[in-house]
């Protein structure tokens, strides 16, 4: 777990922290080459060194599963960072 704001999730530069819940915190984040702003997800349970292979592979899944439903939206991106998983998806109004 993290006590201050992350400069980053994998390429998304962290913009500012939207919320906090039990689950884990979502921030709001920004693709540097592009300008376009994600959410950023992240899960604040500890990963295990040796249960990141199949957590990392698990968020690769689910970042490249066809999910597609308009009260859904997909993740397109994740990754592991300081023993924490996170998913980035687009930002919508809602």
């Amino acid at each position: 777990m993290f006590d201050a704001r992350p400069e980053a999730f994998g390429s998304y530069r962290v913009l500012d922290e939207m919320r906090a819940g039990r689950a884990g915190r979502v921030f709001r984040a920004q693709e540097p080459a592009t300008g376009a702003f994600v959410v950023v997800k992240v899960v604040e349970e500890g990963v295990s060194p040796d249960r990141a292979p199949l957590v990392a592979a698990a968020l690769a899944r689910l970042c490249s599963a066809p999910l597609d439903h308009p009260s859904i939206v997909a993740p397109f991106a994740g990754g592991l960072q300081g023993g924490l998983g996170w998913v980035a998806e687009r930002q919508v109004e809602g």
